[in-house]
This record gives structure tokens, sequence and C-alpha cells, in this order.
């Protein structure tokens, strides 16, 4: 059996890149995987054996991070992280014979030599569907791999290498990224245009959010294929079958800066099947009017 002592500076060298995400994600809820597993000195995949009330005793089928072992049985502080939970929080039990994420540290008051407290208290434990499982373990794997890059650069190079993998986790995960930190530079919209045409309107929609953002933020001199991405845009606004697409596509005919938008957005306001996407073409339209407006009299 290896030293347990904690492993902090070797398992965790984020740098400057998510150092931010530790003060603003204490509760751990609605974090996206990769933001929630960021503090966590040891990171496993593990089946709760029984549903004692104080501690669960857990065995360990995946490690992530840290010095604990496969096949391992760990005993996890369920009583504490429930004591110390917000009015908000609502009270964990770890079901037998279900499988587990599960964020530790060693227990500050060990019951037992193999203890753990949750870091993020209740929130500490995120049940690993059954239809899926290799795909979320898969992606833990992955973030962990990215998280132990201490280089800034290196870390947005796996990013951008992650928008070309085919698990959708961990895609979503590296346009949240990217939308999070307003990073990114035209040549990136050659690894997102594809995505465009992903089978899910998640994927679709964040692609859509963070290519109008690209055309944003840079001059189109900059596309290489300025045209194709515009028409794919404009295509995804006027007909995806999903109304949550169809938003995300009239949020990103803004970057296009191009006469058409008005009357795209008229079309649309006009013609769309539902409601919520009509409205926001209407707003952006008279925003767009104002702005130019503004504009105008200002020259």
């Amino acid at each position: 059996m290896r030293d347990r002592k904690p492993t902090r500076g070797s398992a965790i060298a984020g740098g400057a890149l998510l150092l931010s995400l530790s003060a603003t994600a204490s509760a751990g809820r609605d974090l996206s995987l990769y933001d929630w597993m960021y503090p966590a000195d040891e990171i496993i995949a593990g089946r709760a054996l029984d549903e004692a009330g104080k501690n669960t005793a857990v065995s360990v089928e995946r490690v992530f991070r840290g010095v604990i072992e496969p096949g391992e049985t760990v005993e996890v502080q369920v009583k504490r992280a429930n004591r110390e939970r917000d009015d908000s929080e609502q009270r964990l039990t770890l079901a037998a014979d279900t499988l587990y994420m599960l964020l530790l540290k060693p227990a500050a008051d060990p019951g037992a030599p193999m203890s753990y407290e949750l870091v993020r208290g209740v929130n500490g434990a995120r049940k690993v569907p059954e239809e899926g499982a290799p795909a979320v373990l898969a992606a833990v794997e992955r973030f962990a791999e990215v998280q132990g890059v201490r280089d800034d650069a290196q870390q947005w190079h796996a990013f951008a290498m992650m928008l070309e993998e085919t698990n959708p986790i961990v895609i979503q995960t590296a346009l949240d990224q990217y939308l999070k930190f307003m990073r990114g530079t035209p040549e990136l919209a050659l690894r997102v245009r594809p995505l465009l045409r992903h089978p899910r309107p998640d994927v679709r929609a964040s692609a859509l959010e963070l290519s109008g953002s690209l055309l944003e933020r840079y001059p189109h001199d900059d596309f290489s294929d300025l045209q194709g991405l515009e028409m794919e845009i404009i295509g995804l606004a006027r007909r995806d079958p999903s109304a949550e697409v169809r938003v995300a596509g009239v949020m990103a005919l803004k970057g296009l800066a191009d006469a058409r938008v008005d009357a795209i957005w008229e079309e649309i306001s006009r013609d769309d099947p539902d409601q919520h996407v009509r409205y926001t073409a209407e707003r952006l339209r008279y925003e767009h009017a104002q702005a130019r407006s503004r504009s105008q009299g200002g020259s």
C-alpha cells in the first residue's frame, strides 16, 4: 500500500487558467463536470456497498486523481457532509450498489484508516448514470489529464483538441471553456464549424454561440471561409429543428455585421413557429436599429 499523504501539488496543476473556479464554485451545484472536479485531491468512481447513515463503505472501481488504489474500500463520511450542508442543499444518501463519482480528501477525524470526507460536502458525490456511464468516466479521465497540465498554452491546446473528439461531454465542456473565458482566434472556427452539424442540439447551440463570439471579436478578413460560415449560421437560425439552436443562431447573427441581418431577423420574428425564437429575433432587430440610429446621430 502506498503512502497516503496528500498530493495536491502533483494532483492539480491547472495554473492560472482555472484558479478562479474554486472561488466561484463552492456550492458545487450547476457546475460542469470539469469545473466540479477541479478542487479535489482524490477523484474516484466507487460503488456504495451500504446505506449506513454515518459513514458509507465504497468499493473503488476507478481512480482519476490521488493515491487511493482501485479495488480498495474506503469509508466516506456522509453524515459529516449532511451535518454541514446549508438549508438549500438536499440531504445526501449513497444508495447501495450504485456507482458514484466522488471528490474526496483524507478525513480530519478519521473513523477508520481509509476514512475520507467529501470535497464540496453533499455536492461532492454525483451518481454515474447507468446509460452513458462509459462516456462520463472517459470524460472525467480526460479532464483530470488536462487539469494536471501546468502550462496555460498546453491547456488551451488540449481544449482545441477536445473539439475534434467524439465524446459529446468532452466536446461540450471544451466549448463551454472557450465561451466562459472569451478565448479563441479565427483559426478556431475551422474546428468549431463541423460542430454546427453535430447531432446533439446543445452542442450545435454552443458551437453557434462560439462562432458568433469569434465573428464579433475579430475582423471578417481573418476568417478563411467567412461566406461558408455565414451561410451555415443563417441556415441554422432559420431551419434547425431545435428551437434552442435557432435561438443560438439568431444570436450568432449579431457577428455578421451585414445589411442582410435585419431582413433575416424580421423574417424569423414573423415566421418562426416558436415564440421565444420570434421574440429573440425581434428584440435583436430593435436593438440593432437603435444602435445604428445612435451611431448615425453621433456622426
